[in-house]
C-alpha cells in the first residue's frame, strides 16, 4: 500500500540553483517550495561585473561573456533560463533580501 507523500523543498542563497533546477526538471515531485535569497538568475549574475561575487565566480567557472561554451553551460542549468512553463507547478514562496550583497533582490 502506498502512502501519500508531501515533498517540500527549501533553499537559501546558492542552493536555490539546485532546488529550482530540480523543480523545473520535474515539478510534479514537489508540493511546496520555499526559496530565501535564492540565486535564480545565474546567467545574468555572471554577466554583471558590478556584483560583489561575480569576478570571483568568473575566476572559478569562466566568463560567459567571453566564452560561448561557458554561456551555453550556465544557461542549461540556470533556473530562469530553464523555467517550467505550464500547469502543475508547486506552490512557491520566494523571499528576497534588500541588502544581500551576494544575491541582489532582483535575482530572487
Amino acid at each position: 500500500m502506498g502512502y501519500p507523500t508531501h515533498l517540500i523543498a527549501k533553499a537559501y542563497s546558492a542552493s536555490g540553483v539546485s532546488v529550482a533546477g530540480a523543480v523545473n526538471r520535474d515539478p510534479s515531485l514537489f508540493d511546496d517550495v520555499i526559496l530565501t535569497n535564492a540565486c535564480l538568475d545565474v546567467y545574468a549574475t555572471m554577466c554583471n561585473s558590478n556584483l560583489a561575487l561575480t569576478e570571483h565566480e568568473k575566476a572559478k567557472y569562466g566568463n560567459p561573456l567571453l566564452d560561448e561554451r561557458i554561456a551555453d553551460l550556465i544557461q542549461s542549468y540556470c533556473p530562469t533560463q530553464t523555467a517550467f512553463k505550464g500547469e502543475g507547478a508547486p506552490r512557491m514562496l520566494l523571499i528576497g533580501g534588500l541588502h544581500d550583497e551576494a544575491v541582489p533582490d532582483w535575482n530572487t
